[in-house]
């Protein structure tokens, strides 16, 4: 049997995470002069003992998903009912507690205005929750894999590992909600953190805003140009999170009455 197969029959990610750590060398510490050399050290050795069984993993996902009873997750109305699923759970886990919660001291609440700074608030933590949760919803797809959840392993700057499905290419992604949410030094930080990989990609989840990373050679996609290549259909990602936000709108509304 295969390290693939191995790891793909276990059950849990602790236990995917001590056999892939096993493969480092004893006595193992990254190289490095600081704290983010020895991060993109420790993600380049991470990787590149992914690397050696991580296609194979995923051709194991797209292999059950073709044989699974209903149909492929990819298919449009599994799809919908899939994400409608997660997106729910999410809503139930996280709103009441975001329009519930007391928010940090800023420039509202030295102004004593109130409103404004709920909404800031709101808006702030609902963005950050769902930036997270894009990535899960991107794991539904067989053709990704996010390496934290699959195999317990924080890979600096990488969100996702798929197999494109166009070009076959193991690509390295770091995802974002849209084009333009880094900022300043977070630009240079994220070329840094993709350039270590063979097939880096920044990618925006949503194809608005101008885009503000910019990189000579990591290509960047948005969209349907992110979406199509794990299989998943943008306009039903992009209509179930419209629902969702729509949804919670609808909530604020009647919290604040």
């Amino acid at each position: 049997m295969c390290l693939a197969e191995v790891l793909f029959n276990l059950q849990s990610r602790e236990e995917r995470k001590d056999i892939v750590l096993d493969r480092l060398p004893d006595n193992y510490f990254p190289e490095g002069e600081d704290g983010f050399a020895r991060e993109l050290s420790r993600a380049r050795d991470y990787s590149e003992i992914i690397n050696r069984f991580v296609v194979d993993y995923i051709q194991l996902q797209v292999n059950q998903d073709n044989n699974a009873d209903v149909g492929s997750v990819l298919e449009n109305g599994n799809l919908r009912t899939r994400i409608r699923e997660m997106l729910n759970e999410f809503y139930e886990q996280n709103v009441i507690d975001i329009f519930e919660a007391d928010g940090n001291e800023n420039i509202f609440t030295m102004s004593g205005a109130k409103n404004l700074h709920n909404a800031n608030r709101v808006t702030r933590s609902i963005s950050a929750r769902l930036g997270n949760f894009l990535e899960i919803i991107a794991s539904i797809s067989p053709y990704a894999i996010n390496p934290e959840q699959v195999f317990g392993l924080k890979i600096k700057g990488i969100d996702l590992i798929i197999v494109n499905r166009n070009t076959n290419n193991l690509e390295y992604i770091q995802l974002k909600t849209t084009r333009g949410t880094l900022t300043g030094s977070q630009i240079t930080r994220a070329g840094a953190e993709l350039s270590i990989h063979q097939f880096p990609v920044f990618a925006a989840a949503f194809d608005i805003t101008p885009w503000t990373f910019n990189h000579d050679t990591i290509p960047r996609v948005a969209g349907e140009q992110f979406w199509g290549r794990i299989g998943m259909d943008y306009d039903v990602v992009h209509s179930e999170v419209v629902s969702l936000i729509k949804r919670i709108d609808e909530s604020w509304v009647k919290h604040l009455n």
